[in-house]
């Protein structure tokens, strides 16, 4: 297994490079950081739902779709990238996936270790300090590869990465850009002086330590052509608009297990849940016809405590197509 030590890269090349070496089935470490900010998308997003492009277009951020798995991210200059790359025929590969991130994890957990973060993994793919996420995590399958992707933020633009996404309106998005605050740590905001540069070295020596003797990556011209061009491909318009997973619903990932979903019901009003580990934690109505701002409450609350069987009690008070899609709604997602 190599290691590449890429440093500052084109944003493009900084999601290209590793494709490329997964689609040769040669296996690597690669460590870099981007020239500039960009919104990546992952295989299965879909970007009419996902991607607010005015907004891209307004902030300069450049669009990229990668074959790996994984949400939407905001990436830049201040966040140090490892990708993991293993032949598929390796037996060494762990054969699930929850046993690969834990395996590939070792080594940035190692490296918080060394910079005096207690960091912990929050299965299946990130790691947190004190339960707000500080690297996110993501892997596929590229060609005969299996491919292990993540980030460490020594600081990160939340701002930027709320006006990105498409939003169902402003509520909604006020409420997401508290969650991230809430949820999302950095090295600036924990004390850790840290440099990019720096955090790459310490990874370098952290999978030398974890994965075992890493040989030097030579990046040849004809490697650095190759990956231009990838990176061109994944980040051509009819790539980057491939449909995706879509839901009836708005959802948001803040960190593993941590969800803020919203919902456009039909009869004007709006539903908006928080999910933790697929379960409803706090529901908040909106226009619900007939009702108060009290009973909207109400009904938020005992929907979260008993269930759809609440519902039986608000015949009278709520339209029966409006229970009957509230019903629907609760049964389709929490049976």
């Amino acid at each position: 297994m190599k290691l590449y030590r890429l440093g500052r890269v084109g944003w493009r090349e900084s999601q290209s490079f590793y494709h490329v070496l997964a689609e040769r089935g040669e296996e690597a470490v690669v460590l870099c950081h981007p020239d500039s900010p960009h919104l990546c998308l992952g295989f299965h997003d879909d970007w009419e739902q996902e991607v607010d492009e005015a907004a891209c277009r307004r902030l300069g951020l450049g669009l990229i779709r990668r074959e790996a798995g994984g949400g939407l991210v905001l990436l830049d200059e201040r966040q140090a990238y490892f990708q993991v790359i293993w032949h598929r025929r390796n037996p060494k590969l762990p054969r699930r996936r929850e046993a690969g991130f834990r395996k590939v994890l070792q080594a940035p957990l190692q490296v918080l270790a060394k910079l005096g973060v207690p960091g912990e993994l929050v299965a299946p793919a990130d790691l947190a300090v004190k339960g707000r996420k500080i690297s996110g995590n993501g892997a596929g399958d590229i060609g005969e590869s299996a491919v292990y992707i993540g980030n460490l933020l020594c600081d990160f633009d939340r701002q930027m990465m709320v006006e990105a996404l498409k939003m169902p309106d402003a509520v909604f998005k006020k409420r997401v850009a508290k969650a991230m605050e809430e949820r999302l740590v950095t090295f600036r905001e924990l004390g850790v002086c840290a440099a990019v540069e720096e955090v790459e070295a310490l990874l370098a020596e952290a999978f030398q330590d974890t994965l075992g003797a890493l040989e030097e990556g030579v990046l040849t011209p004809e490697l650095r052509e190759a990956a231009r061009r990838r990176g061109e491909e994944l980040a051509a318009r009819e790539f980057l608009e491939l449909p995706g997973r879509r839901y009836p619903f708005r959802q948001i990932k803040i960190q593993e297990g941590l969800f803020l979903r919203h919902y456009s019901c039909s009869w004007g009003g709006t539903l908006r849940l928080q999910l933790r580990r697929g379960k409803p934690e706090k529901l908040v109505f909106g226009g619900l016809p007939g009702c108060s701002r009290t009973q909207e409450q109400k009904l938020a609350a005992q929907l979260g405590q008993e269930g759809i069987a609440s519902l039986a009690a608000w015949q009278g008070i709520l339209p029966e197509a409006c229970r009957r899609e509230l019903k629907t709604l609760w049964a389709a997602d929490w049976p």
